[in-house]
């Protein structure tokens, strides 16, 4: 019975000391995987950056996710106050103008006031910080706008906010995909 503890044991000590070599292997290998991905050659350079970080506070990510909250509930006083004095707006349609913070708010209570609901469905964002220090919150979601006339329209968006040194929205840039 001695005998089959001990074999038992040293089965279990052989097994440990094989593990622990393969988990000291890991970090090598993985070296290694590295290593080759930074030695692919890609097809193109990225003229502005290809550098990014999720470095962006949670606050300034926040203060993104707000600003489509009072788009959903129409609130423009408390609009106004996470978008920075002048922002740089590019539409859907691809017209892109600067405006200033008052401008900007009248021009979309304008449009918002033509509607009677609209719910946000927020799918993802993710915060990328480049290299060049734009802190850049791109977001992915579908939203539903009812009109007064009763009439109901559906898209999805890509947009990508910028948030400056102060907190924030600079810059707001839309893509839009109507729903079929």
């Amino acid at each position: 019975m001695k005998k089959i503890s001990l074999l038992i044991s040293m089965s279990f000590i052989l097994f440990a000391c094989q593990n622990a070599t393969k988990e000291a292997e890991k970090p090598a290998e993985a070296a290694a995987t590295t290593e080759t991905k930074a030695t692919v050659e890609m097809p193109y350079k990225a003229s502005y950056s290809s550098n990014f970080t999720q470095d962006i506070s949670d606050k300034d990510l926040k203060t993104v996710l707000d600003s489509y909250k009072y788009w959903e509930a129409g609130d423009f006083t408390s609009y106004a106050t996470v978008m920075a004095d002048s922002i740089n707006f590019i539409n859907w349609q691809g017209v892109q103008k600067m405006y200033s913070n008052a401008d900007l708010m009248k021009t979309w209570k304008t449009f918002r006031d033509s509607l009677s609901n609209v719910r946000i469905d927020m799918v993802a964002w993710n915060k990328m910080k480049s290299d060049k220090g734009h802190q850049i919150i791109s977001l992915w979601y579908t939203e539903y706008d009812t009109y007064k006339t009763g009439k109901v329209d559906s898209a999805d968006w890509h947009d990508l906010n910028i948030v400056d040194s102060t907190g924030k929205i600079s810059w707001y840039n839309q893509y839009r995909k109507p729903k079929k």
